[in-house]
């Protein structure tokens, strides 16, 4: 009986490179690792790096587990590194640049289940020893500011009825707030916010059922009691919205100064940070009416489909506005509120500005800005150091100034 014919470790490393690697040639691959007593492996890992010029990272099928641990232990007594295990982060593997892809790979996976490409030069930075464990991830939270101006830190509450007014009754139940009627309501509107500071989300369900996500940064504010001919709202940075069907009575955002949506069906998400280069809105389900805040009503006013994204760019000296309509990427859209920094094409700038509200962190650069770009997906509950460690391994020369502020080198 013939012995099975195995592929050659350049032949591995062909089929991972271009995407076709099955679990077994993943295993063998691993196994040529975890025996290279010689460094012959790695050696010519980096020559077959080096006449392909593979510059980029790919995602590859799924990692053997117990085949890391055991390969990262011999490289660690090899190279003297740090005593940590690599931890079950799910189905997920680097492929790296060439020279580093061994201790990338390792480190990375040390870091906070992330898998990331990034095309960029200079010398490697290491992470500060000064990072402030006090910078955590952000979490569920917000703050519930009533029509008398009290506010709640919904944050410190637990379940149950957390205020009563104008007919009114505000209950709190794992983390959402919801309203209910308990009797007759004055013929005034009054008016509750919700308001998430940086390094908090949170939901509310409004009086009309219409359920509401809040990302970092954002604020919605509503009646607590909807009357008239429409159902107004006005919000700010970042929400998704599913919105209650309610004949003759249509629902409308206002964004400021920004423009406002006319929801004609549910579900769709609004992005209209100030520091934001556009206002996006995007549609889900349904069909909603962009309007920006403009006089040229004719071009600044769109009805989208689902699928669709609405970008609305004002001139702020002429206050002229354009609206363009693309076909949106929903995964990348909707990460927010699914848990996921979408990095897809991302630049290293846009990423510290969505880091910045999540963190709670101050972000400067020092001279020009690096031009490095991203893809690829991290849960958004990575650790403040996992964060600076996936920095340094795309080779972004970075340095803590005080507790929160992070300033970015060229």
């Amino acid at each position: 009986m013939n012995s099975p014919v195995h592929p050659t470790l350049e032949e591995l490393l062909r089929r991972t490179k271009e995407g076709i690697a099955d679990a077994e040639d993943y295993a063998l691959l691993l196994k040529h690792i975890h025996t290279d007593a010689t460094g012959e492996v790695l050696a010519a890992i980096d020559r077959f790096y080096a006449k392909e010029e593979v510059t980029s990272w790919q995602h590859v099928v799924p990692y053997h587990y117990d085949y890391w641990q055991q390969a990262f232990e011999e490289i660690k007594e090899a190279s003297h590194l740090p005593d940590r295990k690599i931890p079950a982060i799910g189905h997920k593997v680097l492929w790296l640049q060439r020279r580093v892809w061994v201790a990338a790979c390792l480190s990375l996976l040390l870091g906070a289940g992330a898998w990331l490409w990034y095309t960029s030069s200079g010398k490697k930075t290491p992470v500060s020893d000064r990072v402030s464990a006090a910078i955590t991830p952000g979490k569920n939270g917000a703050i519930l500011q009533l029509a008398d101006g009290r506010q709640l830190v919904l944050d410190s509450m637990g379940n149950g009825v957390i205020a009563q007014q104008n007919g009114t009754v505000i209950n709190l139940q794992n983390g959402v707030v919801g309203y209910e009627r308990a009797g007759a309501a004055s013929g005034n509107l009054t008016y509750n916010s919700i308001i998430t500071p940086r390094g908090r989300q949170f939901t509310v369900v409004l009086p009309d059922g219409t359920r509401v996500w809040l990302n970092a940064a954002s604020s919605i504010t509503y009646p607590t009691a909807f009357a008239g001919k429409e159902r107004k709202v006005m919000v700010t940075g970042e929400v998704y919205m599913e919105v209650a069907k309610q004949v003759g009575m249509p629902f409308k955002v206002v964004m400021g100064d920004k423009g406002e949506v006319e929801v004609l069906g549910t579900a769709f998400n609004i992005n209209a940070y100030d520091n934001e280069s556009m206002v996006r809105t995007t549609l889900v389900e349904g069909a909603v009416r962009v309007k920006a805040d403009t006089a040229c009503e004719s071009i600044a006013s769109v009805v989208l489909k689902p699928g669709q994204q609405a970008q609305v760019l004002q001139h702020y000296t002429t206050g002229n506005a354009v609206v363009n309509v693309e076909k949106a990427d929903m995964e990348k859209t909707l990460a927010w509120k699914n848990g996921v920094f979408n990095l897809e094409d991302v630049s290293l700038k846009d990423a510290m500005r969505e880091w910045e509200r999540w963190y709670d962190i101050e972000v400067v650069y020092k001279d020009k800005i690096p031009d490095i770009y991203f893809t690829g997906k991290v849960n958004k509950d990575i650790s403040f150091s996992g964060l600076l460690k996936l920095l340094e391994e795309a080779k972004v020369h970075y340095s803590m100034d005080g507790s929160r502020r992070l300033v970015i080198w060229p």
